[in-house]
């Protein structure tokens, strides 16, 4: 996890609330799965050395996707 990822994700976590704090933690859990798991499905398509997406060509997750979607899902929930 990198730097803007763990600031991200601590700035995020003002605004859960107490009681909130278990349907985040799904939320975070669906979307890191459902993240990586797309990104493994597109690097076995898709995935060329030559690639024009780092996301791709790299064996690195990209996490502030996963918890930006996490914070959009929690006020839904």
């Amino acid at each position: 996890m990198g730097g803007g990822d763990v600031k991200g994700l601590s700035a995020l976590m003002l605004f859960v609330p107490p009681q909130g704090l278990s349907l985040f933690l799904l939320a975070l859990s669906a979307a890191l799965f459902l993240g990586i798991g797309a990104l493994a499905l597109a690097r076995w398509g898709f995935g060329l050395p030559t690639s024009p997406s780092a996301a791709l060509r790299t064996k690195r997750f990209p996490m502030g996707v996963s918890i930006a979607l996490a914070g959009l899902a929690l006020p839904l929930a």
